[in-house]
């Protein structure tokens, strides 16, 4: 994130911790159903195993939440960075 251009923001890392965070207090077993969620937000990684007859594809949702996570996370550590060095306008 450079000066000027806006933060990415991922919606479905923040509709998965939204998830998790609702209903896994509510009850335990509905907090391992949010485990699911990744591969109906990512429909296209269960298109592509069901097209081609395998299940390894099936693991991707879960990296590319990660990915994004992570991409996420690391602009936030970049911004309050910026913020604490006093460079921001």
């Amino acid at each position: 994130m450079s000066a000027g251009t806006p933060p990415i923001v991922y919606p479905f890392p923040l509709l998965t911790a939204a998830a998790v965070a609702g209903l896994g207090r509510r009850s335990p077993r509905l907090g391992a159903t949010v485990l699911m969620l990744p591969l109906l937000l990512y429909g296209s990684w269960v298109t592509h195993a069901w097209r081609r007859h395998t299940l390894e594809p099936l693991i991707l949702p879960y990296f590319q939440l990660s990915q994004e996570t992570a991409t996420m996370l690391g602009e936030v550590e970049q911004y309050v960075a910026i913020r604490r060095s006093g460079r921001c306008a």
